[in-house]
């Protein structure tokens, strides 16, 4: 490759011991947390006055225009970290106190060592452009945290129909990427879903969640095997709230005693045989679903059978994890929680208590934290009431809360139990802005999606899962939270096509290694996010978000001379385009991307007497896998 950046890159490297690591900027903004929106939503509702959103301060359309510190976190100071002094940003963080390795911990304990993908040959170089220079470096033997494939999750809901997701399509684009947990049954249907059929009238959704074409726990059970996917499953709290509390605990018992007791007549939980029942829906054998949680986002108005108080959602969080744990010991389980301090439970109820009260009163219940083995927060980062609300540029700006939203809980688990990081942490729920909008189906959610993924790595979260895999188009506010399209996209995109999200999944799915590795940038708007496999390969995320072509050299620290390089690059016209190319591939449609299969890797040989270069377009994102 080239040589021009080797001279410039040595002088650079004479200040190494000075460079800084300050990490990415944290605002000081509170976090939005947007909530279960498109969770709760379904597509094929046939109610549409059922929008399921949270009640807000009716004196702010934006809820929160209110608050001055509510906007972007970064309006204030438009210089991004490290640009003013031109010498490498640790854009992986300062977080060191947790490596991932506790082998009992949520989602922490399915770590596994993770080889390279093999190497691809015969593929082109990536075009040469001309861009200011920038310094990427990787610190291959500075291991930051082990990185369990719990990290690269996602959603699926009952309301998916089975002719979407039984075109051969489907299964084709998510083993072309990583769904390493799969949570079912999605979002607030969780607190409606009765998976023995039986819905009571308070249900607002029976008649489709009873449909034929709806997912069932069998359809559900399918997909994970075929997909390698850790299962999830959310059991319906909301029944506690509309039904009665032993009514609940023993539905979700039987659903305990479905996926995990052995077809060997023993019922552990009475009543109807359910490991009989999985084995006639042709599952003989357990299926062993380890991660469990209480409810969706119970402190929410939207929810079916929501709880003002979070103490009484404790305590039956509490009866839960008994019933439950009658049946299977061994079953990890989760409850809601949400460090937002800055939005209402509900003004008519209590007008001081927020969402962060209320997971106050969750964690300081007697009993709470021994009962529980993880919390399952929600962040889709800001409010949208209008595209206009804030451009896609500050969009990118949000991914400081994945920061503050960690200092939170740290503190809050500090302070109201005593187990600490032993506590699993879970994005259950993220996207890009809520409510559906043009910046979730634009190139915008292209980098913001691997930009927050990055930082929940950095920034030590155990697990995280997007919403959704296929959420529906939504025609008013020309927008789709799936990362596959679905339900007639506007303007007539077909379903499966991919959106610009799902291809951060190739990227830290297929393309990123088991650990976490020290990188450094020398530019504020080139955000590195550096892996090593197991074999000492490299896995690297070059995130671009400037509006100009980016020279990045990349120096590899503490590891053998860089062989064979595979890379994909991700862009398009502008932040704002519905369609983007990866690799100079499109697709076919008017919007979306093009299909993985479709797009040959850029492959080279890295040089033996020169640096390792890759030219990076405006609006960007480059994966790397260096050998």
């Amino acid at each position: 490759m080239r040589l021009s950046m080797w001279f410039w890159l040595l002088a650079v490297a004479l200040f190494f011991g000075g460079w800084a690591c300050s990490g990415t900027s944290d605002g000081d903004a509170p976090p939005s947390n947007a909530t279960d929106g498109p969770g709760s939503s379904d597509p094929q509702s046939s109610d549409p006055s059922d929008t399921n959103l949270p009640s807000r301060d009716p004196s702010s359309s934006d809820p929160q225009s209110s608050d001055p510190k509510g906007s972007d976190p970064q309006s204030t100071d438009d210089t991004p970290p490290g640009s003013d002094s031109g010498t490498p940003t640790d854009t992986t963080g300062a977080d060191t106190d947790n490596n991932g390795t506790d082998e009992t911990v949520s989602f922490r304990k399915d770590y596994q060592p993770k080889s390279a993908p093999p190497v691809l040959t015969g593929g082109t170089t990536p075009p040469a452009l001309t861009g200011s220079p920038v310094t990427v470096i990787v610190h291959s033997d500075q291991v930051r945290r082990r990185i369990p494939p719990t990290i690269t999750g996602n959603n699926i809901a009952v309301w998916v129909s089975s002719s979407f997701r039984d075109a051969p399509a489907f299964m084709e684009r998510l083993k072309a990427v990583s769904v390493g947990l799969l949570r079912f049954p999605g979002g607030s249907t969780s607190d409606e879903y009765h998976f023995d059929g039986n819905f009571p009238d308070p249900v607002k959704h029976r008649e489709n969640l009873m449909a034929n074409w709806a997912m069932s726990s069998a359809e559900y059970i399918t997909l994970i095997k075929e997909l390698g996917s850790i299962p999830l499953v959310a059991v319906n709290h909301g029944y506690a709230m509309y039904g009665t509390l032993a009514e609940a605990t023993a539905l979700a018992a039987d659903w305990v005693e479905y996926f995990n007791a052995p077809n060997d007549g023993s019922n552990p939980n009475g009543g109807i045989d359910w490991a009989a029942r999985r084995a006639a829906d042709g599952h003989p054998e357990p299926v062993g679903v380890q991660y469990w949680e209480i409810g969706n986002e119970v402190y929410g108005t939207w929810e079916t059978g929501h709880s003002f108080d979070g103490t009484t959602y404790a305590q039956n969080a509490i009866a839960f994890a008994a019933a439950m744990r009658a049946v299977d010991p061994s079953i990890h389980i989760g409850v809601a929680a949400s460090p937002v301090d800055d939005e209402r439970i509900d003004s008519s109820v209590d007008p001081r208590k927020t969402y962060r009260d209320w997971t106050v009163e969750v964690l300081s219940t007697p009993g709470l934290a021994d009962a529980i083995d993880f919390l399952d927060v929600h962040n889709y980062f800001k409010w949208v009431s209008s595209p206009s609300s804030i451009t896609a540029d500050k969009v990118l700006d949000l991914t400081s809360q994945v920061a503050e939203y960690r200092a939170d809980f740290d503190r809050l688990l500090s302070e109201h139990t005593h187990r600490g990081r032993d506590v699993g942490l879970l994005l259950g729920e993220f996207n890009t802005t809520h409510p559906d909008n043009p910046h979730t189906v634009s190139l915008v959610s292209g980098l913001f999606i691997p930009k927050v993924l990055g930082e929940l790595l950095t920034h030590d979260f155990d697990a995280a899962c997007l919403w959704n895999i296929a959420n529906g188009w939504d025609e008013d506010a020309e927008g789709d939270h799936g990362f596959l399209s679905r339900n007639n996209d506007n303007p007539g995109v077909a379903d499966h096509t991919p959106h610009p999200s799902y291809y951060a999944y190739h990227f830290y799915g297929r393309n990123f290694g088991s650990e976490l590795v020290q990188s450094a940038s020398s530019d504020g708007q080139v955000f590195a996010y550096a892996s090593r496999f197991a074999g000492g390969e490299n896995g690297l995320v070059l995130i671009n978000q400037s509006d100009a072509p980016r020279q990045v050299t990349v120096a590899l620290e503490a590891r053998a001379a860089a062989g064979a390089v595979n890379a994909w690059i991700l862009t398009g016209d502008s932040l704002t385009s519905r369609k983007v190319s990866l690799n100079g591939i499109t697709t076919t449609e008017v919007a979306g991307g093009p299909i993985l299969s479709d797009v040959p890797a850029y492959t080279w040989e890295a040089p033996t007497d020169g640096p390792l270069v890759i030219d990076l377009p405006k609006f960007s994102v480059g994966s790397l896998v260096i050998y």
